[in-house]
């Protein structure tokens, strides 16, 4: 019975570490970013498109990334100027492909959204770039979005 159980906790142990060794860093570590494009939030079939820029660090190890601002604009209406976001967010990546926003949460004219988890598609390249369509947002909101961030990638 005793091997049975430290059996059980090598198998438990080799699975959290190789998820551990299965996420990805974030460089340059200890750097700053600013992520730039479109996106469209949606809540209850009325779409709201607005240009957008991000801007945040990365933590010294590349563990993380925070959005420390975000700011919208583009609609000729002038709704965009009117959405503010509860920041900050916190960026994970599981992988070279992915990243996981944490907290999303925005208000905007058409009403409040999150805060939830977003999942992201990632691309590294010059510049690399964030992909994000249909993501729940609580709130009976989804948004979609695809930014350019120039200096930053994700390595394994």
């Amino acid at each position: 019975m005793k091997a049975l159980q430290v059996l059980c906790l090598a198998a438990a142990a080799s699975v959290a570490f190789a998820s551990a060794a299965s996420a990805a860093t974030v460089t340059p570590a200890g750097g700053s970013f600013t992520a730039t494009g479109t996106t469209q939030l949606i809540k209850n079939g009325v779409k709201l498109n607005c240009n957008a820029v991000f801007t945040g660090t990365v933590d010294a190890s590349g563990t993380f990334a925070t959005v420390t601002s975000a700011t919208f604009s583009g609609d000729p209406l002038g709704f965009c100027a009117l959405v503010t976001s509860t920041v900050p967010w916190t960026i994970t990546a599981p992988s070279t492909t992915s990243v996981t926003v944490a907290n999303v949460a925005v208000t905007t004219p058409i009403g409040n959204c999150g805060p939830t988890n977003l999942t992201a598609g990632w691309a590294n390249g010059s510049p690399s770039v964030l992909t994000f369509v249909n993501q729940p947002l609580s709130g009976s909101c989804s948004v979609s979005g695809k930014l350019n961030v120039p200096g930053l990638t994700l390595v394994p």
